[in-house]
């Protein structure tokens, strides 16, 4: 199965563009506008300078390991927050997602994630002590 997220060749170019962008509008306004050279490259300074602070951190975030993938949502378990019979509520990683049983699952109990459905919801059983 091919990853929809970005690679880091892919963050690269479009902060090239983007950057390159912010770059031609300070060389037109200098050149059109008049604006001193002297306030050139403080500006071009400070653009690459944030430039490359973001995107350091956007590719750090954007090509590492999302927190939970549908593939692997078989591997979690998770604490049911309210009383599920047929349908409540379960905390896992801090996140709450609605989640359905075939079996009436006490609150505070830990469950285990069986799948992620259609509708985002997870089908989960009570895990075995």
């Amino acid at each position: 199965m091919q990853s929809s997220l970005p690679s880091k060749g892919d963050i690269r170019n479009r902060f090239i563009f983007m950057y390159g962008m912010y770059v031609s509008i300070v060389l037109i306004l200098w050149a059109f506008v008049r604006i001193e050279f002297l306030y050139i490259v403080p500006i071009l300074a400070i653009l690459i300078t944030v430039g490359y602070v973001n995107y350091r951190i956007n590719a750090k975030i954007l090509t590492g390991k999302p927190l939970m993938s549908s593939d692997d949502f078989g591997e979690y378990t998770g604490v049911a927050v309210t009383p599920i019979d047929k349908e409540g509520q379960i905390r896992i990683r801090g996140e709450l997602w609605k989640a359905v049983s075939e079996k009436r699952i006490e609150k505070g109990a830990e469950v285990k994630v069986i799948e992620l459905t259609k509708n985002m919801t997870l089908f989960v059983r009570e895990k075995a002590h």
